[in-house]
């Protein structure tokens, strides 16, 4: 009978004039399809700034645990060079458990594993290679007066629910901030 025909759905859309939490998002395409817990989705976008993104991602849910994976991931900035990632992210009612979070653009990279926990100790390490300060400026919009140049380190967040900590490490070369250069 129709009735346990297996839950799915299929999902194409198209959209200009975009924005999600008011960051605009311009022209936006997706298709997305599945069901019983394993989805695909694609998406591609382009601002009116030019910068445009690409993303391949499935989405496995079991219980209230949403992992997930995204591969094909591609971010364009006009001007720098592209970037390129994958991830596999896993959600749950405690936290984010980071198996891979791997950024790449050229020598840049940013790498990033870990877990973050609401109700118990965590830890979550970012790695940083030759990361461009300003493409990270003119990605997020945020005015950061006149900063620049590349950086290498370490960030650490670790500790408790309402204890955090934070220790970094790290140094940048070729940069510029506040009109004081390296």
């Amino acid at each position: 009978p129709d009735d346990q025909a297996e839950p799915s759905i299929r999902i194409t859309g198209h959209g200009r004039g975009v924005a999600v939490a008011d960051f605009p998002l311009g022209e936006l395409a997706f298709r997305a399809k599945g069901g019983r817990g394993n989805y695909q989705s694609e998406l591609t976008a382009k601002t009116e700034k030019g910068q445009r993104a690409s993303l391949s991602l499935a989405l496995r849910q079991r219980g209230e645990r949403y992992r997930f994976l995204a591969s094909n991931f591609e971010l364009n900035v006009p001007g720098r060079d592209s970037w390129r990632a994958r991830a596999d992210v896993t959600l749950s009612p405690d936290g984010v458990d980071i198996q891979e979070l791997d950024l790449r653009s050229g020598p840049q990279h940013l790498g990033m594993q870990g877990n973050f926990s609401f109700s118990k100790q965590y830890a979550v390490t970012a790695n940083l290679q030759q990361f461009d300060l300003g493409g990270l400026r003119e990605l997020t919009g945020v005015d950061l007066a006149d900063l620049d140049g590349r950086i290498d380190g370490t960030l650490k967040l670790f500790g408790v629910p309402n204890h955090p900590r934070i220790e970094a490490m790290g140094a940048v070369r070729s940069g510029q901030f506040l009109g004081m250069t390296d």
